[in-house]
């Protein structure tokens, strides 16, 4: 049954899809405030935009009073000037003057008295004077005014609709709402459009300052907008729209958690993916490797060092991977823990076997060795197949690290040993010397070979201690009549130190590289081929 953690795709897709629901979820009050902004701001645009079409009809008008301003009397030429500004001014009925106190000035003679007797506000721009409160009820006419230095008003007529028509070329969204102008001082509507007694009307002049910059908010369930007009400080325009239909959670917000979900699932999926992909999975790495034959064997040569003849191999594993040749140090600890180094021997060893067989022919006493664990002590059908083995490499011989040799206590694993060792598999102890500062296993368990690691090698003809060392290990093998092999010979002087000392079986980069069988296999048959028929001849 294959196990959870080898399964990273499914891992991350799950995990993915948990990430994505959480990031989606975070998301959408984020959105809402978002989209609930970015409306807020278009509609402010909106507003600020039609109020500065609605301040250059404004303008217009207050451009022509100012000019009119300058009358001093109401003779010909003041008329003439006033039917001028009729004709260029669109919309305005007629102009007149007030005096300080409101009395007519160049009026028009059927002007009612009590029309023009009311409180004028002075305004910074423009002014307006409605015939009633408010235009809800109905009103004929409306007049914009402006208030002169000298305490006297000009004022402009124009038709009671003039406001609603410029209202409705605005054109603004209406969202269930309605748009329209209000007195600032009031906060009552002068025109109102797309208005309905269903709708209601907010009380602004309790909620909003209405005399300062633009203004928003929630008013009774609805958002008003508020923009001060410029030409005309006294009027502003408003739009009130339904607040639920403004923030309406619509289908572009939905298509876009949806979109977001989808990519957030496949990027977070993806780099989880990566990370647990195999080579991150240690079991299914090798597994994999395993099962796709990227490991393969090199063959280190072990020559007698007194006349370089062959004596044998140590067989060692490398890895092909994808990112290039990778030495056993960095895989096999992996593989003895995944459980996995067991069948890598057995195949190391069954390709071993084909790949050494025309050599064996011509040397049987050829030594092959093979690096095992404590792993493959406690695997029943390895020791068996190891007596086979044994059948086609007569001098086949176990190497165990110092460290591995000495965890083998228990009497399960000696017993192995022991069996191993009287079926004719010779056991040698490999990197000796670097390991458990005790030799007293040495004597309890079965034991052939040992070989001395290449730290102790490499230190000859120094004043180190690892020399030393050495010449106390050769003394304390030859007293247990052990065999040493030495290993990373690399020099002529420790060639000649080690035969010195009697230490002939050696094996290093100057007895020969670890060759693939394709590369070697020539060379060492040609090898044993003039051996064999040299000692024919002899």
């Amino acid at each position: 049954m294959q196990r959870w953690s080898n399964l990273p795709h499914w891992r991350a897709l799950i995990c993915g899809a948990l990430v994505a629901t959480l990031v989606t979820v975070l998301m959408i009050p984020l959105l809402h405030h978002f989209f609930d902004r970015q409306a807020d701001r278009h509609l402010q645009l909106q507003i600020e935009q039609a109020g500065r079409l609605f301040d250059l009809e404004l303008a217009r008008i207050d451009g022509a009073l100012q000019r009119l301003s300058s009358w001093s009397d109401c003779g010909a030429d003041q008329f003439r000037e006033r039917r001028r500004e009729l004709t260029l001014t669109p919309n305005v009925v007629d102009f007149f003057f007030l005096d300080a106190e409101h009395h007519r000035l160049c009026a028009s003679p059927h002007e009612p008295e009590e029309f023009l007797q009311r409180e004028l506000p002075a305004h910074g721009g423009l002014g307006h004077i409605a015939a009633t409160a408010s235009l809800l009820t109905g009103e004929s006419v409306f007049h914009l005014y402006r208030h002169l230095p000298t305490g006297e008003y000009v004022v402009a007529r124009l038709p009671g609709q003039w406001l609603t028509m410029r209202a409705s070329e605005l054109a603004l969204p209406l969202n269930g709402g309605y748009y329209g102008i209000i007195d600032n001082q009031t906060g009552e509507p002068l025109t109102l459009f797309n208005w309905h007694p269903r709708l209601g009307l907010p009380h602004l002049a309790q909620t909003l300052t209405l005399d300062r910059d633009y203004q928003a908010g929630l008013i009774e369930q609805q958002w008003v907008q508020v923009q001060p007009l410029l030409a005309a400080p006294g009027l502003s325009l408003i739009q009130v729209i339904d607040a639920a239909q403004l923030h309406a959670f619509d289908w572009a917000i939905t298509a876009g958690l949806c979109g977001g979900f989808v990519v957030v699932w496949a990027l977070v999926a993806l780099g989880l993916f990566l990370w647990w992909r195999p080579e991150s999975d240690p079991y299914r790495l090798l597994a994999c490797a395993l099962a796709q034959d990227e490991f393969f064997n090199v063959y280190q040569p072990i020559r007698d060092g007194r006349s370089g003849r062959l004596c044998g191999f140590e067989v060692l594993l490398r890895w092909r991977s994808a990112s290039g040749i990778i030495g056993p140090q960095h895989f096999i600890p992996m593989a003895d823990k995944t459980g996995l180094l067991v069948e890598m021997t057995r195949r190391q060893i069954e390709e071993a076997i084909d790949a050494l067989q025309p050599l064996l022919a011509l040397a049987p006493d050829l030594k092959v060795s093979f690096n095992i664990t404590t792993a493959h002590l406690d695997d029943e059908a390895f020791i068996a197949q190891s007596l086979l083995w044994h059948a086609k490499i007569p001098h086949l011989v176990y190497e165990i690290t110092e460290d591995n040799m000495v965890a083998t206590h228990n009497a399960a694993q000696l017993s192995v040993l022991q069996r191993l060792q009287q079926s004719g598999i010779r056991l040698a102890v490999d990197d000796f010397g670097t390991g458990y500062s005790s030799l007293a296993y040495l004597q309890s368990l079965p034991l052939d070979i040992l070989k001395a690691d290449r730290c102790f090698v490499a230190a000859l003809g120094s004043d180190s201690v690892n020399a030393t060392i050495l010449e106390a290990i050769i003394r304390l093998a030859h007293r247990l009549q052990l065999d040493v092999i030495a290993e990373g010979v690399t020099e002529e002087r420790q060639i000649a130190w080690l035969n010195q000392h009697g230490v002939v079986l050696q094996q290093g980069w100057r007895h020969g590289y670890p060759l693939p069988i394709y590369e070697g296999r020539m060379l060492w048959q040609h090898e044993l081929a003039a051996r064999r028929q040299n000692l024919a001849v002899a």
